[in-house]
């Protein structure tokens, strides 16, 4: 077929038409081109078919008059569907699109396993790691009270009199802050401790330092905690 017209003017002086293919300048009652002979009006290219759903196994399927059985179950689209082998269909369709065998199921559990042990033996760590730093900030609430008579309004008193805890005693494994509430407050007293800027510092009887665990709710059985009594 010709690409390109050499006379673009065409073979009529009053052609008006021109080619949608090669632009050939044609009469206006042409219905093919003189040139490259293609008809101006041709029909469309048919689109791809529209597709159904199979009502078995839900997969799709060409919507073709000619096709009467799913492709995916081979079960006839006009069958009878019952919920048993709907259920059945679908299952068998997940295996034949997941290409499951029993090789692959085996690796699948020893996969499962190692991450379910790995998630266990890093929960035991992560609990260890925070024990150990609930139990350093105890003994240092522990010296503060023997040296104070009491605990603590905050921790950040006693940084001010021990120097400033490094950054991972004030979090657990888990990344999330201690929590420090004291309790029962002393009433000031003369002779109280007394902090840098000359105040009376307050004194409770009791404190407790936790962390809120693994799942990161306080106050339940998942706590890491310390609680301290300030008595005889």
């Amino acid at each position: 077929m010709a690409t390109a017209a050499p006379n673009p003017g065409g073979s009529s002086p009053g052609g008006t038409k021109p080619c949608p293919s090669c632009g050939w300048a044609n009469a206006p009652a042409a219905a093919r081109c003189e040139f490259c002979k293609l008809p101006f009006e041709r029909p469309r290219p048919a689109g791809p078919p529209p597709m159904r759903i199979c009502p078995h196994c839900g997969a799709e399927a060409v919507r073709d008059p000619k096709v009467v059985v799913c492709p995916t179950c081979e079960r006839g689209f006009h069958e009878p569907v019952s919920a048993g082998k709907k259920a059945a269909a679908q299952t068998e369709r997940l295996v034949k699109t997941f290409d499951i065998t029993p090789r692959k199921v085996i690796f699948g559990v020893i996969v499962f396993m190692g991450l379910a042990v790995f998630t266990v033996v890093s929960k035991v760590q992560n609990r260890a790691a925070t024990a150990d730093r609930v139990s350093k900030v105890k003994q240092m609430l522990l010296i503060y009270s023997g040296e104070s008579g009491g605990y603590p309004e905050n921790l950040a008193v006693m940084e001010r009199r021990f120097g400033g805890l490094p950054p991972y005693l004030k979090a657990d494994s888990w990344d999330r802050p201690l929590r420090y509430l004291p309790s029962k407050p002393y009433a000031t007293q003369p002779g109280m401790m007394m902090s840098e800027g000359g105040a009376n510092e307050r004194l409770f009887d009791e404190c407790d330092l936790r962390s809120a665990g693994p799942n990161g709710k306080f106050d339940d059985g998942d706590d890491i905690y310390w609680k301290g009594t300030q008595g005889p």
